[in-house]
Protein backbone atom coordinates (compact mmCIF):
# COMPACT_ATOMS: atom_id res chain seq x y z
CA UNK A 1 0.00 0.00 0.00
CA UNK A 2 1.24 3.32 -0.92
CA UNK A 3 2.30 5.65 2.05
CA UNK A 4 1.69 9.43 1.23
CA UNK A 5 3.95 11.78 2.58
CA UNK A 6 3.14 14.97 4.61
CA UNK A 7 5.31 18.42 4.93
CA UNK A 8 6.06 19.08 8.93
CA UNK A 9 7.75 21.36 10.67
CA UNK A 10 8.97 21.48 14.52
CA UNK A 11 8.50 24.80 15.59
CA UNK A 12 8.77 26.84 18.80
CA UNK A 13 6.43 29.82 19.49
CA UNK A 14 6.54 32.09 21.94
CA UNK A 15 3.57 33.25 23.18
CA UNK A 16 2.63 37.57 23.81
CA UNK A 17 2.23 38.10 27.60
CA UNK A 18 -1.07 39.49 27.67
CA UNK A 19 -2.86 36.60 26.36
CA UNK A 20 -6.74 36.53 26.86
CA UNK A 21 -7.30 33.57 29.15
CA UNK A 22 -3.53 33.04 29.38
CA UNK A 23 -1.29 29.86 28.88
CA UNK A 24 -4.18 27.55 28.87
CA UNK A 25 -6.44 29.67 25.73
CA UNK A 26 -2.99 30.26 23.74
CA UNK A 27 -2.54 26.28 24.31
CA UNK A 28 -6.39 24.93 23.54
CA UNK A 29 -6.12 27.81 19.81
CA UNK A 30 -2.55 26.35 18.95
CA UNK A 31 -4.14 22.66 19.14
CA UNK A 32 -7.35 23.87 17.30
CA UNK A 33 -5.00 24.95 14.68
CA UNK A 34 -3.00 21.60 14.33
CA UNK A 35 -0.69 21.94 16.62
CA UNK A 36 0.99 18.46 18.24
CA UNK A 37 2.71 19.80 21.55
CA UNK A 38 5.44 18.65 22.84
CA UNK A 39 6.75 20.95 25.48
CA UNK A 40 5.28 23.74 27.17
CA UNK A 41 7.62 26.11 29.32
CA UNK A 42 5.00 28.42 31.22
CA UNK A 43 7.82 30.65 32.63
CA UNK A 44 9.07 31.59 29.51
CA UNK A 45 5.78 31.76 27.62
CA UNK A 46 7.38 29.34 24.86
CA UNK A 47 5.46 26.56 23.44
CA UNK A 48 6.97 23.76 21.34
CA UNK A 49 5.27 20.98 18.81
CA UNK A 50 5.06 20.05 15.82
CA UNK A 51 2.67 20.89 12.59
CA UNK A 52 2.19 20.34 9.11
CA UNK A 53 4.05 22.55 7.08
CA UNK A 54 0.73 24.44 5.32
CA UNK A 55 -0.74 25.49 8.94
CA UNK A 56 2.05 27.84 9.67
CA UNK A 57 0.66 30.76 8.81
CA UNK A 58 -2.60 30.26 10.45
CA UNK A 59 -0.36 29.41 13.67
CA UNK A 60 1.40 32.99 13.35
CA UNK A 61 -1.67 34.95 12.86
CA UNK A 62 -3.25 34.27 16.39
CA UNK A 63 -3.39 36.81 18.44
CA UNK A 64 -1.51 34.94 21.32
CA UNK A 65 1.57 34.39 18.94
CA UNK A 66 3.91 36.57 19.11
CA UNK A 67 6.60 34.89 17.35
CA UNK A 68 7.07 31.53 15.70
CA UNK A 69 10.47 29.64 14.57
CA UNK A 70 10.39 27.08 12.45
CA UNK A 71 13.42 24.93 13.69
CA UNK A 72 13.09 21.98 11.12
CA UNK A 73 11.23 21.13 8.23
CA UNK A 74 10.77 17.46 6.69
CA UNK A 75 8.77 14.99 5.26
CA UNK A 76 6.64 12.59 7.38
CA UNK A 77 4.40 9.55 6.48
CA UNK A 78 0.91 10.14 6.96
CA UNK A 79 -0.53 7.48 9.07
CA UNK A 80 -2.99 5.38 6.93
CA UNK A 81 -6.04 3.48 8.53
CA UNK A 82 -6.13 -0.29 7.22
CA UNK A 83 -9.07 -2.27 7.28
CA UNK A 84 -10.29 -4.34 10.18
CA UNK A 85 -8.51 -7.95 9.10
CA UNK A 86 -5.83 -6.24 6.51
CA UNK A 87 -2.39 -6.38 6.47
Amino acid sequence: MLERQEEVCDVEIVLKDNCPGGNPAALTALRDHGLHVTDVDDADGVVEGTIPADRLEDIKRLPCVAYLRDVFTYLADEEQEQPEGGR
